[in-house]
């Protein structure tokens, strides 16, 4: 995760866990940040998914190797089972919560000019 994306996320967090929440500016200007940075996350993604598809790919031909047939249910559940998956499902779901964020930010941003 960038760092800068990390920062605004975690000021965002502190401020709902104060229940307090920031000025219009402040959540446009965040909006902007991360509607910039999101790209950076999406390109983050896409290695992680390829690498998950590598990573199932050498498991269908390790299974072909040791005489077996592939079985594709298999490999995709010992996928799922790595550390890499999990990884690349946790930036799924921040890459929704960025998109979700820029969207709000968007519908103060208009309900208040």
């Amino acid at each position: 995760m960038n760092p800068r994306t990390q920062e605004i996320l975690g000021g965002l967090m502190n401020l709902v866990k104060e229940k307090k929440s920031p000025p219009v500016e402040i959540w446009l200007r965040y909006a902007q940040d991360l509607t910039i940075l999101l790209l950076d996350e999406e390109e983050e993604l896409a290695e992680l998914n390829q690498q998950v598809a590598i990573k199932k790919l050498g498991i269908l031909n390790a299974q072909v190797e040791d005489g077996g047939k592939k079985n594709v249910s298999s490999a995709e559940i010992e996928v799922e089972a790595s550390d890499l998956y999990k990884n690349m499902r946790k930036h799924e779901a921040l890459i929704k919560t960025v998109i979700e964020l820029v969207r709000i930010a968007k519908k103060r941003g208009t309900e208040t000019y």
